[in-house]
């Protein structure tokens, strides 16, 4: 006999009893919905957690929002989203890297500080509407995955990478020639790809060229503060824009109207804000704009340290601004003598927003400006390349400091003899023989325990243990 077919307006219909259950049957009802419910347990933990709430921390629950975790159903979301783009099988693979890698590097010190969701950074609502985006993406970590292969140029990208790099710049192209689609946050975000790909393969002219091109679309869209504060569009622009910075010694530009060098009201106040023990040795006294950026990294510092230490999360505002005003100062400080301490002070804090706005793993050897900067500035307190020559105790500390900070953000992979030469000199004239001392001296300035202290007690291990 022939299946019957029902038309798709069809609906399927269910009845059943007005009864209400035996009691038996309501009785396992009951205990099913209860399993695990009203015991000693349960009722400490809803009093803990009322606890943590009335005073301000966060429950176990929130605090899962300090692991960076890998999103589970990428592929199946992805498919829910109608995008327009023909995903193939290799493509679900290189999506699924960009959000559990590329985005869990660039924001990892972001989401544990704010904690902020992976879901927060990601663009799922534009990828659907926007296919260039999805290329772009797929360029971005292709191109990314290829450098670490060896292959640090467009001659020498794969098959796929060429693929989609030729496929969003076509894509771009069309987007760029209509007037509805030219000036949106997705075409901005598809070159900031280009750029991002630019920045992590050291191509610092084709980053460059990217970043001139956007820099005239968000003047053209009317300015950075039309784009809307804390968007994920200024997160990228802003971050470039110093990531180029750091490559190339350029100034940044996109920055708000109300960008000022004044020190931050919430961070920088009080009598301690205009005193400066642990920069004694640096003679005489820096340019006082100098002293204000430091005073707002040291307020900074010091309340990341704090929430981490509370279980507490930072004001999302607090970071962003923090961030985007110390960028724009240290950028724009004229009149620091290279090699010179204050000009290692300006270098120093510029590595430490290096590992907090982009935390990726072997940047630092293609950012040239900061890297050759820092090695001039440490290399002259030489004092002529006498190596015997030694320091005050104060100095002997702040170029402690100072190595660190080099070894962990800058020369993570690369030229580091003279840094393990010198810190060994420096750390001998103190004494430093544990991690506990020398953690001490580095508390003495800039320092963000969740970022530094493992990496840095690793170092301690490999060259001073």
């Amino acid at each position: 006999m022939a299946t019957q077919t029902l038309p798709a307006s069809a609906a399927w219909i269910v009845s059943t009893s007005l009864d209400k259950p035996d009691q038996e049957t309501r009785r396992f009802i009951r205990s099913h919905v209860m399993r695990g419910k009203n015991t000693r347990a349960s009722r400490r933990a809803r009093k803990v957690a009322a606890a943590n709430k009335a005073d301000g921390r966060h429950t176990p629950e929130e605090d899962r929002n300090w692991v960076v975790t890998s999103p589970r159903r990428v592929a199946s979301d992805l498919s829910l989203l109608g995008l327009e783009a023909d995903i193939k099988p290799h493509m679900l693979d290189v999506i699924h890297r960009a959000f559990t890698f590329m985005k869990a590097s660039q924001y990892s010190v972001e989401t544990a500080l704010l904690g902020r969701k992976d879901q927060d950074f990601f663009c799922f609502s534009d990828l659907s509407r926007s296919p260039v985006m999805v290329h772009a993406m797929l360029f971005t970590t292709q191109a990314f995955l290829d450098g670490t292969r060896g292959r640090a140029s467009s001659a020498t990208y794969s098959q796929n990478t060429r693929y989609h790099l030729s496929e969003t710049l076509r894509r771009l192209q069309e987007t760029l020639n209509n007037d509805e689609t030219a000036l949106k946050a997705p075409t901005m975000l598809v070159v900031c790809s280009l750029a991002t790909a630019g920045l992590f393969l050291g191509d610092v002219v084709s980053a460059s060229l990217h970043m001139d091109g956007l820099y005239k679309m968000v003047n053209l869209a009317g300015g950075l503060n039309a784009l809307g504060r804390g968007t994920i569009l200024e997160h990228k622009v802003q971050r470039l824009d110093f990531g180029l910075s750091l490559s190339d010694g350029r100034r940044v530009r996109f920055f708000r109207d109300d960008m000022n060098w004044g020190p931050h009201p919430t961070l920088s106040w009080g009598r301690r804000a205009s005193r400066f023990p642990e920069l004694s040795a640096v003679q005489p006294s820096p340019d006082p704009r100098l002293l204000i950026i430091w005073a707002d990294m040291r307020g900074f510092s010091a309340a990341a340290n704090q929430a981490t230490e509370l279980g507490m999360k930072m004001p999302a505002s607090l970071f962003a601004d923090i961030t985007s005003s110390t960028t724009y100062r240290l950028t724009h400080l004229d009149g620091l003598e290279r090699g010179s301490l204050p000009e290692l002070l300006r270098l120093c804090m510029m590595s430490m927003l290096k590992c907090i706005l982009a935390s990726v793993e072997g940047l630092g050897r293609h950012m040239k400006f900061l890297s050759q900067g820092l090695k001039a500035a440490l290399l002259a307190q030489r004092a002529g390349g006498n190596d015997k020559v030694t320091h005050s105790p104060e100095l002997s500390e702040l170029l402690v400091w100072a190595l660190f900070m080099t070894a962990l953000a800058v020369f993570e992979d690369f030229d580091r003899d003279w840094i393990q030469e010198m810190l060994q000199s420096e750390a001998a004239v103190l004494g430093l023989r544990s991690w506990s001392d020398t953690r001490a001296v580095l508390k003495k300035f800039l320092w963000v325990d969740f970022v530094f202290d493992g990496p840095a007690e690793q170092l301690f291990n490999d060259w001073l243990g």
